[in-house]
């Protein structure tokens, strides 16, 4: 949730990415107010800015840009913050042994893009045997069309579609007791 995708003078704009905002920072207080991890992650590109993404995107994220910072909501988090360079939060990154070291089984994946990001990341959080859930109102993409069809094909195999709402409720069944 950087303000590359939500600004909308931002040449990566998703115009609905701020529609999925405040249901985002309403599952983050309910995982942190039932002492759950959460983990946000940081699309930075190296000065090199190599490989596919530099001929997919062409003008790299770079730390120096205001833009890539996350937005100011999801600043006052104080949990830990993944820098990676690739649609994958998995690849290059300490994901893996950050999710083995705390015993975590089970993933709550959201963000920007529906399509891209976070699709790769559901689909190599399978390939680890994560069981994987995806919150509908709880990803954003360029346009209905990229979003459904990424809903679509990851519901046939890759993760169990929820809502916000439906998260948040089970985890108050789950830790009232």
């Amino acid at each position: 949730m950087q303000g590359i995708f939500l600004g909308s003078t931002s040449h990566a704009f998703v115009p609905s990415s701020p529609y999925i905002v405040q249901g985002l920072i309403r599952l983050i207080h309910s995982f942190l107010d039932n002492s759950l991890p959460v983990i946000l992650t940081r699309h930075l590109d190296n000065s090199e800015y190599n490989g596919m993404m530099r001929k997919w995107w062409n003008k790299p994220i770079l730390e120096t840009d205001e833009l890539s910072a996350l937005i100011p909501e999801m600043q006052r988090f104080d949990v830990p913050v993944l820098l990676k360079q690739e649609y994958d939060a998995f690849h290059d990154t300490q994901l893996s042994e950050i999710l083995k070291d705390t015993a975590i089984n089970d993933l709550i994946i959201t963000g920007v893009m529906t399509h891209l990001c976070v699709e790769s990341t559901v689909r190599s959080a399978f390939v680890k045997g994560y069981q994987t859930y995806l919150p509908v109102d709880g990803t954003a993409s360029y346009n209905e069309a990229f979003h459904r069809a990424s809903l679509l094909n990851l519901s046939h195999g890759f993760a169990v579609m929820t809502t916000i709402d439906s998260l948040i409720l089970n985890l108050a069944k789950n830790f009232s007791d």
